[in-house]
C-alpha cells in the first residue's frame, strides 16, 4: 500500500471533524473536566517534606564540635555525613543533607572560614512527578482515543473517507492531531503551572515531557487500528496502552542501571525516565536522546498504523495474538511476585524473621501448583474441537533447534540477570525474579516448573495465540526487570517452539537448567 504525503489541509479538516464529532453535547465540558481533575492536583499540591531520623550519621575525620552534639552517632553507612581533612586548610563535608545544629557548631569554631556548596545529586533517583505529567493526560483520554477508530467502523464511515480520496494516513494524522494535541497542550499548561507554583523546577526534563503523551495516544490509534466497533477497541486499548508504557519505562529503567544513555535509548520508556528525572548525571544528553528515540518511535508507529488500516478487517479469534500477552503474563508475574519477591521483599524492610522458613524451592512448587491449576482450568473450557496440547514430535530441525538454543542460552548466562545483584529494590526484586527465572533450585522442583511452564506456555497457549507472542508473555513475566535476559530467553524459545513444539523446548530448558547447576 503506498502511502502519499499527507495535505495539511485535510489534516486540520480531520482533526476538527473528530474534535466536533466527539466533543458534541455534554462532552465538550466532561473531557476537559477530567484532564483537570487528573492533572490539577499533580501541578498544584507540594511535595512533602522529608521527615529525618534524630540521630545523626557521620564519618571519617569528625571535628570534636561535631561529635559533641547529641545524638551524633559515628557510622559508615551511605547516608552519613562524612568529613574529610585530609587538607589542613580545608574541611571537605559530604552527604545528604547537614543539619542547622551541626552548621551553627561549625560556623562557632571557625567563625572566619569561607563556606562553599557544592549540591551534588546521586546519578539516578526515584521518579519526580513530571513522569505523572507526562502519562496522565494521555490516559484520560483514552475513551476518545478507543473510540476514534471503533466508531468510524461501526458506523461505517471508514470506507466513506476513504472514497473521497482521503489517505490512510491523513485519517490516522487528523486524530493523532486531535487527541495528541489535546493531551500535549493540557499537559504543557500544567506543567507551566506547576512551574508558577514552584512544585517543580524548569530543566531538561521538560522536552520529553511534551512528546510522551502525543506518542502515547499514537501507541493507542495503533493498538485499536483492527477495533471492530467501540467497545472491543476500549477494550483493547485498556490492555495494551498500561503494559506497553509500564514495559518501556520498566526497561528503560532497568538499562539506565548499567547507563542512563541505553535507557534513554528506549523508545517511549526513555522519555518516561527522563521526564522522571530519575538520571541526573547527564539531564540535556538524556533528555535530547530520550524525545528523539521517542519522536523516530512515534512515526513509525503513526506509518504502520496508517499502512494496516483496513475498512473491513477480519477480526482474530478471542485470545488470539499479540493483545492477548498480557493475561497470561500478568498470570506468572502475580503469582512469582507472591512466591519468590515477597519473602525477599521482607528480609529489605528489615523484617527476615517473617519469611525465613520461605524457600526459593517452596516457591518454585506453589508456582508450578498455579500453572497447572490454569492449564486444567483451560482444559475444562476447551471445546474447539482441536487438540488440547501440542503432540509434535520434535524432527531434525526441532533437535537440533533445541541444542542450539540451549547452547545459546548457556553462553548468555553472564548476560541473564544483568540487574539481579545488589541490596536495592530494584535488585531485590530482579533477584527474586531471576531465581524462577532460569530457576536455579534442587531438581525435583526444578523440573516440575519447566513441565508445568512449557505445557502451559508453549503446549496450550501457543497453538492459539502463536509461538512470538505466548514466549513474549513467558519471557517478559519471567524477567520483567531484565530487558536482556527476556529479549535472549524469548527468542530462543519462541524460535525452538515454532520449529519443534512443545518437547523440544523442554529439551532445551532441560540441558540450560542441568548445564547451570553443574
Amino acid at each position: 500500500m503506498k502511502l502519499h504525503f499527507p495535505r495539511p489541509q485535510r489534516v486540520i479538516a480531520l482533526t476538527r471533524r473528530e474534535l466536533q464529532q466527539d466533543l458534541k453535547g455534554r462532552r465538550w465540558l466532561s473531557v476537559p473536566a477530567l484532564l483537570v481533575l487528573l492533572l490539577l492536583p499533580a501541578s498544584v499540591i507540594p511535595s512533602a517534606r522529608p521527615t529525618f531520623n534524630r540521630t545523626l550519621l557521620v564519618h571519617g575525620d569528625v571535628p570534636a564540635e561535631i561529635l559533641a552534639i547529641d545524638g551524633v552517632e559515628v557510622f559508615d553507612k551511605h547516608t552519613s555525613l562524612r568529613f574529610d581533612a585530609s587538607d589542613p586548610d580545608q574541611l571537605r563535608i559530604t552527604g545528604p543533607r547537614l543539619p542547622s545544629a551541626a552548621r551553627e557548631a561549625l560556623d562557632r569554631a571557625r567563625p572566619e572560614a569561607t563556606v562553599r556548596i557544592e549540591r551534588r545529586l546521586p546519578p539516578s533517583q526515584l521518579p519526580r512527578r513530571g513522569l505523572f505529567l507526562s502519562l496522565l493526560a494521555a490516559s484520560g483520554l483514552t475513551a476518545s482515543i478507543a473510540s476514534s477508530i471503533g466508531t468510524e467502523r461501526s458506523r461505517r464511515t471508514l470506507g466513506t473517507l476513504l472514497a473521497a480520496s482521503i489517505t490512510p494516513l491523513e485519517i490516522v494524522l487528523g486524530k493523532l492531531v486531535a487527541w495528541g494535541g489535546m493531551a500535549t497542550l493540557s499537559t504543557v499548561v500544567f506543567t507551566a503551572v506547576a512551574l508558577l507554583r514552584g512544585v517543580l523546577d524548569p530543566g531538561w526534563w521538560m522536552l520529553p515531557v511534551a512528546v510522551t503523551p502525543s506518542a502515547t495516544v499514537a501507541l493507542g490509534l495503533w493498538s485499536v487500528r483492527h477495533a471492530p466497533d467501540v467497545v472491543s477497541a476500549t477494550t483493547t486499548a485498556l490492555r495494551v496502552m498500561p503494559v506497553i508504557a509500564m514495559v518501556a519505562g520498566i526497561c528503560a529503567a532497568a538499562l539506565g542501571v548499567t547507563d542512563p544513555l541505553l535507557g534513554a535509548m528506549v523508545p517511549l520508556g526513555g522519555a518516561i525516565c527522563t521526564a522522571g528525572e530519575m538520571w541526573t548525571l547527564e539531564p540535556a544528553r538524556d533528555a535530547l536522546v530520550a524525545t528523539a528515540s521517542t519522536l523516530l518511535a512515534t512515526v513509525a508507529v503513526v506509518l504502520h498504523t496508517a499502512h494496516t488500516l483496513r475498512e473491513q478487517p477480519s477480526p482474530p479469534p478471542p485470545g488470539v495474538g499479540w493483545t492477548a500477552v498480557p493475561m497470561p503474563a500478568g498470570l506468572l508475574v502475580l503469582t512469582g511476585f507472591c512466591t519468590m519477591v515477597a519473602p525477599a521483599l521482607w528480609g529489605l524492610a528489615g523484617n527476615p524473621r517473617v519469611t525465613e522458613g520461605v524457600t526459593p524451592e517452596m516457591g518454585t512448587w506453589a508456582l508450578t501448583t498455579t500453572l497447572l491449576a490454569t492449564a486444567a482450568a483451560l482444559a475444562l473450557r476447551h471445546a474447539d474441537g482441536r487438540p488440547f496440547v501440542d503432540r509434535r514430535m520434535p524432527g531434525l530441525k526441532g533437535w537440533l533447534g533445541a541444542a542450539v538454543g540451549a547452547a545459546a542460552l548457556v553462553a548468555a548466562a553472564p548476560a541473564l540477570g544483568l540487574v539481579a545483584e545488589g541490596s536495592s529494590f530494584v535488585g531485590v526484586v530482579a533477584s527474586a525474579f531471576h531465581t524462577g527465572f532460569v530457576p536455579l533450585v534442587a531438581w525435583p522442583a526444578a523440573l516440575a516448573l519447566i513441565l508445568s511452564e512449557e505445557l502451559l506456555f508453549r503446549g496450550i497457549i501457543a497453538p492459539r495465540m502463536g509461538h512470538g507472542p505466548s514466549a513474549a508473555a513467558w519471557a517478559l513475566a519471567k524477567a520483567p526487570l531484565d530487558p536482556v535476559a527476556a529479549l535472549i530467553s524469548g527468542i530462543a524459545v519462541g524460535t525452538v517452539g515454532r520449529v519443534g513444539g512443545m518437547v523440544a523446548t523442554v529439551a532445551m530448558r532441560l540441558v540450560w537448567y542441568v548445564a547451570l547447576v553443574q
